[in-house]
């Protein structure tokens, strides 16, 4: 059975098993990957050997081993958006943390990734909540229709129409002979 654990940083990870021992929280994610409860990746063997024993640890040594190796199925590449939000080669969004882990190796870039992954989320969740809201559904509809000119008025009270905004004319391409 699988769990759902919210990160901070994260985001979401879906975790099929844990082990813990003193300050050591290891998560076996639903891929097959491995890493903290917090949602950092493994950065290196003895992390593994400080919680881990007998098969379990050895299953785990055998992924850390190998895997950053080609299979049939390799990681999908990733990309990154100017705002730094990862996707993969095809150009759809990452949606797990873990696809992450599976195709970078450790280190600042698959932290940065992690980092950006979770802000984009987060983004998206509160874009959700707001749209829900009865605020959310107004300014939805307001945003399709175009604002009023109301009436202004001027010196003395008297009611006077409003100033058109200027209008810019397009930039044309000129001939010079």
């Amino acid at each position: 059975m699988t769990q759902k654990i919210y990160t901070k940083r994260f985001g979401t990870i879906e975790v099929e098993r844990s082990w813990q021992d003193g300050t050591f929280h290891i998560a076996k994610l639903i891929n097959g990957a491995y890493s903290h409860i917090n949602g950092l990746p493994i950065k290196n063997e003895d992390e593994l050997k400080a919680v881990l024993s007998g098969p379990d640890l050895e299953d785990a040594l055998e992924w850390f081993t190998h895997r950053h190796e080609r299979e049939e199925e390799a990681p999908r590449r990733i990309m990154f958006e100017a705002d730094g939000t990862p996707l993969f080669e095809d150009g759809t969004p990452v949606e797990s943390p873990s696809d992450l882990i599976n195709s970078l190796k450790p280190g600042p870039l698959l932290d940065a990734a992690l980092i950006a992954l979770a802000r984009k989320m987060d983004q998206r969740k509160e874009v959700r909540a707001f749209q829900e809201t009865k605020a959310g559904a107004v300014a939805q509809e307001l945003a399709g229709k175009q604002p009023k000119a109301r009436p202004v008025k001027g010196p003395g009270g008297k009611l006077r129409r409003p100033t058109p905004a200027p209008v810019s004319e397009p930039i044309r391409d000129s001939v010079v002979a």
